[in-house]
Order: C-alpha cells, then structure tokens, then sequence
C-alpha cells in the first residue's frame, strides 16, 4: 500500500514493546486508577497531540518529534492518546486527512494524483486504497457524489 509512514512504524515498534511488557508483568501492569489531576493532564496531552497532528496533516511526522514538542515520551503519548481518543497517533491523522481529502474532492477537479501527494499520500493509489477502507468507496465515486454541491456547480445552476 506504499511507503510505510515514519509515525505508523515508530508507533507499531512501542505498541509492540508495551504488549511485551504487559505479557512480561502480567496484572501489576494494569489499568492504574487516575486522579483528576492526571486524569486533565492526560486529556490536555491528547488534545495537544491532536493539534500538532493537525498541524502537519500532509507532511511527514515522526512521533519522537511530536513527543518532543509536547515534552513528554514516545511511549507515554501514544499510550495516553489511544487511551483518551480509542485510536492510535496515526490512524487519527489518517482520519484528518480524508476528511480534508473529502472537503477537495467537493471543491474542485483538481488532479486526483496531486491532491493524494499533497494531503500526503505516496500515491493515487495509496490514496485509493486508505479512502475505500475508510468508507468503502474510490475518490473518483466520492467526487461524483459531491458534484451537484459543489459551489460551481450551483453556481451554473443558478445562471
């Protein structure tokens, strides 16, 4: 499905050592009880994560330079987030940029290749495959859905 994403692989690699320490420490790694305290720090992490994600939604991220931004651990940041929002780093960012991808495709008839390399796809058909997995439908059908909303569209309508 293309190049393998810096922020996918880095957050597959801890995923992969967190399951390893569970297995390793059996229940006394479990679900520690939070304070409120922790409990707002850990939903002002994820909340921060999501704006750094947003803010570099079409270029490429390593998630040790989004932890570092945020002053906190690889490690801690993708267990925190998954914990606040029930997906990883990447699968939210991913989500961010097919709903950018949706509002494109509506607006324009750009070039469906360089829309998928600039919301930061490797390719058309990277970008194929995560929107159809997402919503079980091709970016070409998706802009055809949209085209009778599209503001050119109405304003031919109207003249």
């Amino acid at each position: 499905r293309g190049e393998l994403e810096p922020l996918e692989a880095e957050q597959a690699i801890l995923e992969l050592m967190a399951r390893v320490i569970r297995r390793a420490h059996g229940s006394a790694c479990a679900e520690r009880r939070l304070g409120r305290r922790a409990r707002d720090a850990h939903r002002d992490l994820a909340d921060a994560a999501r704006a750094e994600l947003a803010r570099s939604v079409a270029s490429p991220v390593r998630l040790s330079s989004i932890a570092a931004r945020l002053k906190v651990s690889p490690f801690h940041l993708c267990r925190v987030f998954r914990e606040q929002t029930g997906s990883t780093l990447h699968e939210y960012r991913l989500d961010v940029r097919l709903r950018v991808a949706l509002e494109r495709l509506g607006e324009s008839r750009a070039n469906l290749s360089q829309l998928a390399l600039d919301l930061g796809f490797s390719s058309h058909s990277h970008f194929t495959w995560a929107l159809r997995r997402w919503m079980s439908v091709t970016p070409s059908a998706v802009r055809r859905l949209l085209s009778p909303f599209a503001p050119a569209s109405r304003a031919r309508a109207s003249a």
